[in-house]
């Protein structure tokens, strides 16, 4: 694997507390913004600790993190925990505290979807 897709593995596993998650799989998207700008995205599943593939049907399990970030900016572009379960040591949110998630997107430039 290129050492700066490591690096941007490495960068957002610490950043989200993912430690205890394995990183299932991980995709380059090319996509072009408005500007006429590649943007390079990373891609990556990652499994919770207790979880070591898909199940039966191909399904995400509960606490699965989905997290998209910009190659180049490190910029987080969406996160998402399926069925709203973490296992992660960083953030953590209550899906209704609405004002306490666009605090913390804001300084660090996360979208949580």
């Amino acid at each position: 694997m290129d050492e700066r897709i490591e690096s941007v593995i490495e960068y957002a596993k610490t950043t989200l507390g993912l430690g205890q998650y394995h990183l299932l799989t991980h995709d380059i998207l090319r996509s072009v913004n408005v500007l006429n700008q590649t943007i390079y995205t990373l891609s990556m599943e990652w499994l919770p600790p207790h979880v070591t593939e898909h199940d039966e049907e191909g399904l995400n399990p509960a606490g699965t993190a989905s997290v998209d970030i910009n190659i180049h900016t490190h910029r987080f572009q969406s996160i998402i925990f399926v069925h709203g379960e973490s296992y992660a040591d960083g953030y953590r949110f209550d899906h209704t505290d609405s004002e306490t998630i666009i605090t913390c997107s804001r300084r660090q430039r996360v979208f949580i979807g």
